[in-house]
């Protein structure tokens, strides 16, 4: 988690700069493209708040019943791989800078 929203809010502007990035290496900075990673970054904060959610209340709520959070979490992760591969980004292509992520 971060520890704070601006930390969440920077970390968000490195990540869509990285992949905006990677889109003008592979010389595929055309608008399909464009909403992709305007939609992988919708997604990752889906995952953030859901990771909260989990966090907050835990794989199990106080009623007993499981907590939805994790089985969409799966599901959201899942198709930012799928976005990730549609772009054809992969650790091969990214391997480049590797910066730390601030203030988690």
């Amino acid at each position: 988690m971060f520890k704070n929203e601006l930390a969440q809010k920077r970390y968000r502007e490195k990540l869509r700069r990285s992949l905006m990035d990677q889109l003008e290496k592979q010389q595929i900075t055309i608008e399909p493209f464009l909403d992709i990673i305007d939609r992988y970054i919708k997604l990752w904060e889906t995952a953030i708040s859901l990771e909260k959610d989990i966090s907050e209340h835990g794989i199990r709520l106080e009623n007993g019943k499981k907590n939805e959070s994790v089985a969409l979490l799966v599901s959201v992760n899942k198709q930012m791989g799928l976005m990730l591969d549609k772009l054809a980004i992969t650790p091969e292509v990214v391997s480049g800078g590797n910066d730390t992520i601030p203030e988690l």
